[in-house]
């Protein structure tokens, strides 16, 4: 469920990393930020819930060029 983008601040920082892609997503808002998806061509990957304040780093392995969404 997306919540309001008004309420809600985050980072997203892409790495370049054999393989994939390291992002890391950050929660710079007061709220939590609840079922947290990183999805690129054909992957998708949980990173839960993020609590204010709170960030968690994945590894993205698209599958050939992609761009990137994020889902909360």
């Amino acid at each position: 469920m997306m919540r309001a983008w008004t309420v809600l601040a985050f980072v997203i920082t892409l790495a370049a990393c054999q393989g994939g892609a390291r992002v890391n997503v950050a929660n710079k808002s007061t709220k939590p930020l609840e079922d947290v998806q990183v999805i690129a061509r054909g992957t998708l990957v949980r990173v839960g819930n993020l609590a204010p304040g709170t960030d968690h780093t994945v590894l993205v392995c698209p599958k050939g060029e992609s761009s990137l969404q994020l889902r909360f």
